[in-house]
């Protein structure tokens, strides 16, 4: 379940797009929407079984898409509403938290 905490669906698009653009590509939204709910690595071979192009490699693509990731989220992530005063009731509550992402833990 993937925007839970920030509506982070526009800035994955965002990232693939202008990745796969910097490899020559044509992406769109709605390319995006298709294979929405997939990992990073997963959409990247995806494309790569559509277009099959050589190079960057597969790794190298999804790296650039995870890093312009992360430069979206440090510059417009923000949490959703309610989330910032739901954390603080659970903490001021000593009740235990946790967060599970599939995400990378990449954050440089």
């Amino acid at each position: 379940m993937d925007g839970l905490i920030i509506d982070s669906e526009p800035l994955w698009k965002r990232a693939e797009i202008d990745a796969f653009s910097s490899i020559g590509y044509d992406f769109t939204y709605e390319m995006c929407e298709s294979t929405k709910g997939m990992r990073i690595d997963e959409v990247v071979q995806h494309w790569h079984s559509q277009f099959k192009w050589s190079s960057p490699t597969i790794p190298h693509v999804v790296n650039d898409i995870t890093e312009r990731m992360i430069k979206l989220i440090r510059s417009y992530g923000a949490p959703l509403p309610g989330v910032m005063k739901t954390i603080r009731n659970l903490y001021d509550r000593k009740i235990p938290m946790a967060l599970a992402s599939s995400s990378s833990m990449k954050a440089n």
